[in-house]
């Protein structure tokens, strides 16, 4: 796994998405930051610049968010494939419980604190890392298995609801 994060920002609002672009490229724990504006564009870069997280908007012109999970998920091994965030201003229960089974990480309604999404990236990172690829003793023998972090640890997670005077919402 990279030290630095790279990130993937799926997002039709173009001016959005490079708010939080600018944003997120100014931590020291994020090395690349890539825009898609469709769900299309968004699988080809997750192919191609195999980012650690996705950033994925439900509405998307193309492909929506859940298609493009639904298409990351045939073409990659589970372990394999980066973690994704639903950052949107669109939500029933439905549509988060199918989002999660369909493996998201985590699901944010806007507007949201760009600090509060960025420690999350940074839980998802710490947990990736740190169980990536943890040993399992069976039998009295060792088995490599690679983590796949369930998408309801990172939903639990607590602390996202701290907020700071210093967060701003985009």
């Amino acid at each position: 796994m990279r030290e630095k994060l790279h990130i993937l920002i799926a997002n039709s609002n173009h001016k959005k998405a490079l708010d939080f672009k600018r944003f997120l490229e100014e931590k020291d724990e994020i090395e690349q930051v890539y825009l898609a504006e469709d769900g299309l564009e968004a699988c080809r870069m997750i192919m191609e610049r195999k980012p650690d997280i996705v950033l994925l908007d439900v509405i998307l012109p193309e492909l929506d968010g859940l298609g493009v999970l639904e298409r990351i998920n045939t073409e990659w091994k589970a372990e394999s494939r980066p973690a994704f965030i639903f950052v949107t201003s669109v939500s029933t229960q439905g549509l988060v419980e199918c989002a999660m089974k369909l493996g998201a990480s985590y699901f944010v309604l806007r507007p949201f604190y760009p600090d509060g999404i960025y420690r999350r990236m940074l839980q998802i990172k710490k947990c990736n890392s740190s169980m990536h690829n943890r040993v399992e003793v069976r039998a009295n023998r060792r088995v490599s298995r690679p983590y796949t972090m369930p998408a309801a640890a990172a939903a639990a997670v607590s602390d996202f609801q701290m907020k700071t005077d210093q967060d701003e919402k985009l």
